[in-house]
C-alpha cells in the first residue's frame, strides 16, 4: 500500500518468521476459473474417457500451473477444432501428460493433413496434364524379347 493511497489488499501479519501470508479468497477465484475451463474443455470433446484421463494427469503433474495447461488445451481447440479430438486420442494412446505435448500432436496432425491436401492437388494437376495421353499396348512377347537381350 502506498502511503495515503487506496488500499488494494489487507492481510493479517502472523507473529514469528516463516509463515506464508495468503488470502483464501484468492484461491477460490482461481478454483472457479479452473473449474470453468475444465467444464468448457470436457464439453468440447466427445471422448469423455480420454479427456477426463488427460485433465486428471495434468492436475496431478502440474497442480500449480493447471490453469496455464488448460489454456493451452483451449487454444488448440480454438485454432484446430477439427483436429482437437484426434490429437486428444493420440495423446491418450501414447500416454502423454502435458498440454504442450497435446499442442504438438495437434500441430503435427495439421501439418500432415496439409501435406496430404497439397499432394492430392499436385496429383490432380499431373493427372490433368497427361489426361490426353494413352500408353501404347504391347504384347507380352515384346517384353520377353527385350528381357532376353533383344533391342
Amino acid at each position: 500500500m502506498k502511503p495515503n493511497g487506496q488500499v488494494i489488499g489487507q492481510h493479517v501479519i502472523p507473529s514469528g518468521r516463516g509463515h506464508m501470508v495468503i488470502d483464501p479468497d484468492h484461491r477460490i477465484k482461481n478454483r472457479s476459473k479452473r473449474d470453468g475451463l475444465i467444464r468448457e474443455i470436457e464439453d468440447f470433446f466427445s471422448d469423455k474417457e480420454a479427456v477426463t484421463w488427460f485433465i486428471n494427469k495434468l492436475e496431478a503433474r502440474y497442480s500449480r500451473y493447471i490453469i496455464d495447461q488448460l489454456k493451452v488445451m483451449k487454444r488448440v481447440m480454438i485454432e484446430h477444432p477439427t483436429i482437437a479430438e484426434d490429437a486428444l486420442r493420440k495423446v491418450y494412446d501414447l500416454k502423454l501428460t502435458s498440454a504442450n505435448d497435446y499442442r504438438d500432436v495437434a500441430m503435427s496432425i495439421s501439418i500432415e493433413q496439409d501435406r496430404n491436401d497439397i499432394g492430392n492437388k499436385n496429383r490432380a494437376k499431373s493427372n490433368e496434364k497427361y489426361a490426353g495421353l494413352q500408353a501404347p499396348e504391347r504384347s507380352p512377347d515384346a517384353y520377353l524379347h527385350v528381357l532376353s537381350g533383344g533391342g
